[in-house]
This record gives structure tokens, C-alpha cells and sequence, in this order.
């Protein structure tokens, strides 16, 4: 595997991250990847950008589209200001569905069309702490319909590079709920189990069942929309995953800076 890192502070949100932001010339960032949907708007300057195995180069009023789970890196030839769209996979639900086969280009270089989407992007940034969510997931999901309507799509790639890692990640997704250990993975997967530790520990960053703990904090946040009361705390943190009630609070307080019941009311 190429040397890059899994950037999981996007993944551990729960609402759309819109920043805006100068990359300064000479700037280079290396590979990483991430199971959210990026989306880079450029407003001046140059952007080269590396997506998988290809290079391209983007100017203004450029859009660059980061498939989830597709390693990618940046670098600057020109000074170059951008505002920067990271979707969790809170928010992936109605997306995944149009794009279960296929994907936008990485490279979306029609510029009047994508200048005819600005006010959009705008609204997005500009109101993004005062926009109530469900607008706004309302505006990501217009923003991502048009560009899909629009742009010809193309079939996902196979990523070589981190194939192992995204059917681990996958498999965590569809069984959170459930005992992961390394040994059921390595059982499953047949590779050894130390591997699985090394592979965890140098490219997600953390340890397995800190990543799996931190998965079961996202889908209890996910379950608790219709179940806010205090009395459903318990429940829902089991039905999520957590075997032990001291470890999901301690989890839960480490992650988000607060208790549960103090964040449901918010």
C-alpha cells in the first residue's frame, strides 16, 4: 500500500462541513481517504489534484468530486482558494442510492454550469451555522442531483491500493451491532490477526474497537432522531453495539465532550 492515513475526523461527523480556504502556493498534502464525499469548489488560482491513480489540473470555477474511500492528495502550483464541501456518511443515504455502480467524474470542468450551481454553494457556506439541518441536507442533496443529472457518469474503480481496508470498513458498517474482534475478522477475511492490528493501527489511526465504538456513538446519534427521551439511553446504546453501559458512556463523553442525554437535548 502507497503511504497514506484514514482521515475519520470527517467520518465522525453528523452534519455537512462546508469551510472555506487558501492553499498556498507550494502547499502538498499527502494521500488520505475518507468514507465521506468531498466536494472542492475553485475560486482563483490552480489545484493539482490526484484522485486513485489519475492527475489532473483544475482553475477556476473548477469543481473536484472525491468519491468515498478514494485516495486523493493535493498540490498547488498557484496560490488557490476553494470552499470545501465534506459530506459524512450521516448524510450519504439518498447520494449512495444514485450512485451504487457508478460515480461523478473526479474532474467537473464545465465551468458555466458549474458557475450556474454558485449561488447554491454560496447559500451553503454563507449559512452554514444558522441553516437548520434539514435545509440544508435539502441543498446538498439539490447540489448533488444536478451535478449527477448533468455530468456523464463513470464506474466506481476498484481502489487496489486500499481494497483490503474498505471491505473491512464495509463489513464493520453491516455488522457494528454485533462482537468485532480481530480474531472474527481475521477469521472471515483470512488473514492473520496481528496483521489486521498493524493495518488498523497505521492507517485508521486507532485501534479496532476504538473505530468500532466511535461507528456505534454515530448510529446510536442516527437512532436516538425519534427516541430522545432519557429512558431509551440504555436501550438504544445496546441496540447499537455496547455490551457495557461504562463504556459507552466513557465513549461517549470522550468523542463528543459531553453525556448523552446533555447532547439529545441539543
Amino acid at each position: 500500500m502507497r503511504d497514506m492515513i484514514y482521515e475519520g475526523v470527517h467520518d465522525k461527523r453528523t452534519d455537512l462541513y462546508v469551510f472555506s480556504t487558501l492553499y498556498k502556493k507550494g502547499m502538498n498534502c499527502c494521500f488520505h481517504f475518507h468514507r465521506s464525499f468531498e466536494l472542492i469548489y475553485i475560486l482563483d488560482g490552480e489545484l493539482t489534484t490526484y484522485v486513485n491513480e489519475d492527475v489532473f489540473e483544475c482553475a477556476q470555477n473548477d469543481i473536484v468530486f472525491v468519491q468515498k474511500f478514494y485516495t486523493h492528495k493535493y498540490q498547488c502550483p498557484k496560490d488557490c482558494p476553494q470552499l470545501v464541501f465534506i459530506i459524512p456518511p450521516a448524510l450519504c443515504d439518498d447520494i449512495d442510492k444514485s450512485l451504487t455502480h457508478n460515480t461523478l467524474p473526479a474532474r467537473l470542468d464545465d465551468k458555466e454550469f458549474n458557475q450556474s450551481l454558485f449561488p447554491i454553494i454560496k447559500t451553503l457556506h454563507e449559512e452554514r451555522e444558522s441553516m437548520p439541518k434539514l435545509v440544508k441536507c435539502g441543498y446538498v442533496n439539490v447540489l448533488m442531483g444536478r451535478l449527477i443529472q448533468h455530468y456523464q457518469l463513470v464506474p466506481l474503480q476498484s481502489n487496489g491500493n486500499i481494497n483490503l481496508l474498505v471491505r473491512i470498513l464495509n463489513y464493520i458498517d453491516d455488522n457494528y451491532e454485533k462482537e468485532i474482534t480481530l480474531d472474527l475478522l481475521s477469521e472471515t477475511f483470512g488473514y492473520n490477526k496481528y496483521y489486521f492490528s498493524r493495518l488498523f493501527n497505521r492507517y485508521i489511526g486507532e485501534n479496532l474497537n476504538n473505530y468500532v465504538n466511535v461507528l456505534r456513538l454515530q448510529k446510536f446519534i442516527e437512532h436516538s432522531k425519534n427516541k430522545k427521551t432519557a429512558s431509551n439511553i440504555t436501550e438504544l446504546a445496546y441496540e447499537v453495539g455496547f455490551d457495557s453501559l461504562s463504556t459507552f458512556y466513557r465513549c461517549f463523553r470522550k468523542v463528543y465532550g459531553k453525556n448523552p442525554k446533555d447532547f439529545l437535548k441539543n
